[in-house]
């Protein structure tokens, strides 16, 4: 389904069961959606202080360990144990005003890689930090993600690494939310969502990116994927793109591939159904730093004028050392960001995550926009 357009008129049903699917039209051609439909939210097996655990990937041992949590997990900062700054959801006077509901001339947003537990499973030796394992746990991890979107009330919240599996769970817990989700092409089981709230945004369109072209071609052979969607409330339309791009870091140029046909998607999609006051917000984990082709392709590009909500200083995930890999950028011409979600910057000593605060390896990034 790479690349096919498609107009939402309504959002999935969030009782859909796994057989039920989707269809719309565009362009005379059907299309079903597979990917976006909710599984039948499971019931708690067990319920201890508000974490709720079902069935894990880590086994049945997940059930005996969080009965037993309690509020001593030790954390580490890279590899000084001595360390104690945990970091407590990053939150900070600061920011006061993103923890309330945004006005009707305002639009805030939330990029937020929040860990397939798939991965964090096949890659377990990338979380030797976490001396206490509990903090692994997924269902523990997914309260802590939770409760880190419901506080800032975000009216779109762009997520990545979202497995299948949990978008019932997920979605249940945010019932002001309705969403479009993308898995990866592939083998894979993890993938992008957009959720926006209901009450203030409609989506009108929706587009699909696939960066796999085929095993043989040089550049687009990898099973990343985007989604664009076209949101409209009462005073705003806005484009937004959500996305996670490759992660092998020598591999720059097919990440530099995907990006250019991301940005080729977002135009196309700008030319055909937007006016000259929508706005552009592309997000995501696009695991480029800050000085790489691949910023400076999304900064200079010469159809928008893209800023970035957060200046280079701030770090939002640990690749061998931290670095800002997690990006929301906007058209200044359309948004004035008027405040952020606070981040660690990389001269602070940071405490590795996930931890007993943080339920993914990333920080979430939150902006506040007023709309020019």
């Amino acid at each position: 389904m790479a690349d096919n357009e498609i107009i939402f008129l309504d959002s999935i049903n969030q009782n859909s069961t796994p057989s039920s699917c989707r269809k719309s039209h565009f362009g005379g051609n059907e299309v079903t959606i597979t990917k976006c439909i909710q599984k039948k939210v499971q019931k708690p097996k067990y319920h201890n202080d508000d974490v709720v655990v079902l069935d894990s990937p880590l086994g049945a041992s997940a059930k005996n360990t969080m009965s037993n949590f309690d509020s001593t997990i030790s954390t580490n900062s890279g590899d000084d144990s001595s360390s104690t700054n945990t970091s407590a959801s990053m939150t900070n006077l600061c920011e006061y005003n993103l923890m309330e509901e945004s006005q009707v001339n305002e639009v805030k947003i939330m990029s937020y890689n929040i860990l397939a537990q798939t991965l964090l499973a096949r890659h377990t030796n990338l979380y030797r930090h976490c001396q206490d394992r509990r903090m692994l746990v997924e269902e523990f991890r997914l309260n802590n993600i939770i409760r880190e979107i419901t506080s800032y009330k975000c009216d779109i919240v762009c997520l990545q690494e979202v497995e299948e599996d949990i978008l019932g769970y997920l979605t249940s817990k945010l019932v002001q939310y309705k969403y479009v989700y993308k898995k990866r092409t592939g083998d894979n089981v993890d993938g992008c969502c957009i959720l926006y709230k209901h009450t203030k945004y409609a989506v009108m369109k929706c587009k699909f990116v696939e960066y796999f072209r085929s095993n043989n071609h040089p550049l687009l052979n990898k099973h990343n994927i985007g989604v664009i969607v076209n949101l409209k409330s009462a005073k705003h339309s806005i484009i937004v793109a959500n996305t996670h791009f490759l992660y092998n870091p020598r591999r720059s140029d097919i990440r530099y591939e995907q990006c250019k046909q991301l940005l080729s998607q977002i135009k196309q999609m700008y030319d055909t159904s937007a006016s000259k006051d929508t706005s552009i917000v592309i997000t995501g984990d696009l695991n480029s730093h800050t000085n790489s082709r691949l910023v400076n392709c999304i900064l200079n590009n010469k159809d928008f004028k893209f800023r970035s909500a957060y200046d280079f200083n701030f770090v939002s995930t640990y690749h061998d050392n931290w670095k800002l890999v997690d990006y929301i950028f906007y058209t200044n011409d359309t948004l004035k960001l008027l405040s952020q979600k606070l981040l660690p910057r990389n001269r602070d000593t940071i405490a590795r995550i996930p931890n007993q605060y943080e339920g993914s390896d990333h920080f979430a990034l939150v902006a506040l926009f007023s709309i020019e």
